[in-house]
């Protein structure tokens, strides 16, 4: 299986470099695609420096998903890896070991968690946002307008729910020498704030919040289904798939943890469940037409 790696970018000039001089380069990369997302600045200039990349740009900036979904759709490859344009500290062994439990067939699905992933992501093990990723193209070539519809920022939260839907096998690389450049690094503090504010906003028109939680549980689930053979051990590439452990007893706990983690979700969707019934409930009797008026998707937001 070959790789298409998809770099979407905005003004990012000064930072895309980096990355492009470890993925241009890299054996397992069969094309890289950076999808230039309306940019003012040299980001264009920067990514023409790679001979072999191919750049694709959109006249208006539309947003990360946009961008996302262009590429996606330009990608001749059965995998896909996604990449963000502003990590620091970014070498070839960390592309490997995001590629590594794909291509060894260990999982389905890999994603990286970086130096400074958020503490509680760095505490569980799993950065759910993380914008570097390994998946299928027909994850996300499916639902190219679906993609394309979604707010500038949340194509992340929109390919955890296709991850879950699917039961696919997570994996984690651990980035211990990546770090993102913060919007507050790029924009300065209070633009970066109002940046980062924006794209929380986003995230929650994709998923409410009750979601984004249960989303950490169940793709801890799904991780744990891996057997814990995502922890760096650097796989080899042509490496079949991995056994759960040495003996039955490991593999029986790790999927009693799985088990327990999806109750968990479970239970939190229920509880969530419960609150929209007695939210709508409270409100009809207030008002018929209060459910109607209630902003957010048209279908049944307790679904």
């Amino acid at each position: 299986m070959q790789i298409s790696c998809i770099i979407c970018a905005f003004d990012e000039g000064p930072r895309l470099g980096a990355v492009l001089a470890v993925a241009a380069n890299h054996p397992l990369l069969a094309e890289v695609i950076v999808v230039d997302d309306g940019s003012s600045d040299d980001t264009v200039a920067a990514a023409r420096r790679f001979p072999g990349v191919r750049v694709i740009s959109h006249a208006q900036n539309r947003g990360k998903s946009a961008a996302m979904a262009t590429g996606v759709a330009a990608a001749r490859h059965e995998l896909l890896m996604l990449l963000d344009a502003d990590l620091k500290g970014l070498r070839p062994a960390d592309i490997t070991d995001l590629a590594a439990p794909v291509l060894a067939g260990a999982a389905d699905v890999s994603i990286s968690l970086r130096r400074n992933s958020l503490a509680i992501f760095r505490a569980v093990g799993l950065d759910f946002v993380s914008g570097e990723r390994v998946v299928r193209r027909t994850l996300l070539s499916e639902v190219l307008q679906e993609m394309r519809s979604l707010p500038r920022f949340g194509v992340e939260v929109f390919m955890n729910k296709r991850i879950i839907a699917g039961a696919l096998v997570v994996a984690v690389a651990r980035w211990s020498g990546v770090t993102q450049s913060r919007k507050t690094e790029k924009l300065g503090f209070w633009r970066g704030m109002r940046a980062e504010w924006r794209m929380v906003a986003d995230l929650m028109r994709v998923a409410y919040p009750i979601e984004l939680l249960t989303q950490t549980w169940r793709l801890l689930a799904l991780r744990m289904r891996a057997g814990k053979i995502d922890d760096a051990e650097r796989l080899p590439v042509h490496q079949p798939r991995l056994a759960f452990g040495d003996g039955a007893g490991l593999v029986q706990r790790h999927h009693l943890e799985a088990s327990r983690l999806l109750e968990v979700g479970a239970a939190l969707d229920q509880h969530a469940l419960a609150g929209c019934r007695s939210e709508a409930s409270s409100a009809a009797a207030a008002s018929p037409d209060a459910i109607a008026s209630r902003p957010g998707p048209a279908t049944d937001s307790c679904a």
